[in-house]
């Protein structure tokens, strides 16, 4: 059976033994053997470039129905906690990504080159948070001028109602009259 690149087959370890990944923060060794190694070098370096703490991960990850914590974070980038499917799809809503992204990750970034990616999404973010203020600004002048055709529209209909009333009355009195 053939083995996707990035991947290494795992030896089989028994249920009862806990395998330990050491994390390193000064390691510079970015390659990965196993796809939780993968993943958790993929969940750090996406919340690297968004800026997020393990903590705002965790948090974020709450309104999908997971009761994470900052350990929980932080055990998935050191492959200490294996994901479910559902967790890794969730992950992949969260950051944007497709679950590709996250399982055959890149692992050939520098820091530079995180750091360059990082200012180009910060200058995405700004102009797309511009166009989403701008947006804002034009729903709250249409929803102003809706208000203002809607006040006009209820005078239009109080005064054709005032005026039927009349023009009612005075049908009447003619009639009246040319009766009587």
């Amino acid at each position: 059976m053939n083995v996707p690149d990035g991947f290494s087959r795992r030896k089989r370890v028994p249920c009862n033994s806990l395998k330990r990944v050491q994390h390193s923060p000064a390691s510079t060794d970015d390659t990965a053997s196993t796809p939780e190694e993968i993943v958790g070098q993929e969940l750090r370096r996406l919340r690297m470039v968004r800026g997020w703490s393990q903590e705002e991960v965790a948090d974020r990850m709450r309104p999908y129905g997971y009761d994470w914590h900052q350990t929980t974070v932080g055990r998935i980038e050191t492959a200490q906690r294996p994901l479910r499917l559902n967790e890794l799809i969730d992950l992949g809503r969260l950051f944007g990504v497709a679950l590709e992204r996250l399982v055959w990750a890149r692992t050939d970034m520098t820091l530079e080159q995180i750091s360059a990616e990082s200012n180009r999404i910060a200058a995405e973010l700004e102009v797309a948070d511009d166009q989403f203020t701008a947006l804002l600004k034009e729903e709250d002048k249409a929803i102003k001028c809706l208000q203002d055709i809607s006040a006009k529209r209820q005078a239009a209909e109080a005064k054709v109602s005032m005026l039927r009333a009349e023009w009612l009355a005075m049908q009447r009195a003619a009639h009246h009259r040319t009766r009587g």
